[in-house]
């Protein structure tokens, strides 16, 4: 950025404001918008890719399936091999598939 520690310092207790090439360098460092970088905003990110938008439309995690993915990523290649080859044994069975729920009521 070619600014001293002191300058960048002033610009976080407000002494000083940066000029428009020390701003844009920050947005870019940053990854955040001009708006976010001078308080007007909270929203930190310029933009979404298409692959942030499909990861926030996803369902969340329930803490068994964080706990597995935390579990399964302590393993080495062969562990992590031998685990999706189970559960791919698992689904093809069919007799552990998850079943779908009817959306009509009564139905068992």
């Amino acid at each position: 950025m070619g600014v001293s520690k002191q300058t960048i310092s002033q610009y976080e207790r407000g002494v000083r404001e940066p000029d428009f090439e020390s701003l844009e360098a920050l947005c870019d460092i940053f990854n955040v918008s001009s708006d976010y970088i001078l308080g007007k905003v909270n929203i930190t990110m310029r933009f979404l890719t298409e692959g942030d938008l499909e990861l926030l439309n996803r369902p969340s995690l329930s803490s068994d399936e964080l706990s597995l993915l935390e579990e399964y990523r302590e393993l080495n290649d062969e562990g992590k091999a031998i685990v999706l080859n189970t559960v791919r044994g698992l689904v093809a069975s069919c007799a552990y598939k998850r079943r779908e729920t009817s959306s009509a009521s009564g139905a068992s």
